[in-house]
C-alpha cells in the first residue's frame, strides 16, 4: 500500500502544472514539431556533411518527456556508395535540467536505403529553449552501430507549426 502511494505521488509531482515547466509555453502534447540541421557522418573511411530534416512529436511530464524523430536526409559519399537517402526512427527520453536546458538520450532505427549498413544508432543531444523565435535549438552525437561504425554529430533548430 504504502509503494502505491509513493508512485501516486511521484505520477502527481511530476505531472502537475504546479511543478516545474521547462517552458512557460510548453504543452504537454505536441504534434506538429519538426527540425532541420546539419548533420556531419564520420568513418575511417570517408566524411561529409549534409542536411537533415524530422518530424519531432513529443510528450511533456515535468521534469521528463518523450520525443520522437522520423528524419531524412540524402547522403553522397562518393566511392563509398554514391548518392543514397537515410532515413532514421528514434525514440528520446527528456530530461529538464534548468528552465532553458534540456538533456536527451535516446535510440533509433537508422535505415541507408540501398545500402549494407542499417543498424541501430544510440543519441545524446544537448537542448536550448529559450532561444527567441524557434521551439529548440540542439547539438547532439549519435554512434551508428553498423559496418565498422560511424559517428554522426547534428546541430540544428526545432520548430512548432
Amino acid at each position: 500500500m504504502k509503494t502505491m502511494r509513493k508512485f501516486f505521488v511521484l505520477v502527481s509531482l511530476l505531472t502537475s502544472a504546479t511543478f516545474y515547466s521547462p517552458s512557460a509555453e510548453a504543452v504537454p502534447f505536441s504534434i506538429l514539431n519538426f527540425q532541420v540541421s546539419g548533420i556531419g557522418v564520420f568513418s575511417g573511411a570517408s566524411s561529409s556533411f549534409f542536411v537533415h530534416g524530422a518530424w519531432t512529436p513529443s510528450v511533456s511530464l515535468g521534469l521528463l518527456g518523450v520525443r520522437g524523430e522520423i528524419g531524412i536526409t540524402s547522403y553522397d559519399f562518393g566511392g563509398l556508395g554514391g548518392r543514397f537517402v537515410a532515413t532514421n526512427y528514434d525514440l528520446y527520453l527528456q530530461l529538464a535540467l534548468v528552465p532553458m536546458v534540456t538533456i536527451e538520450a535516446g535510440v533509433g532505427q537508422y535505415i541507408w536505403h540501398g545500402q549494407v549498413q542499417n543498424g541501430l544508432g544510440v543519441t545524446g543531444n544537448l537542448v536550448f529553449t529559450a532561444v527567441p523565435g524557434v521551439s529548440r535549438v540542439f547539438a547532439g552525437y549519435t554512434r551508428f552501430t553498423a559496418g565498422g561504425g560511424f559517428n554522426i554529430v547534428k546541430a540544428g533548430i526545432g520548430f512548432d507549426l
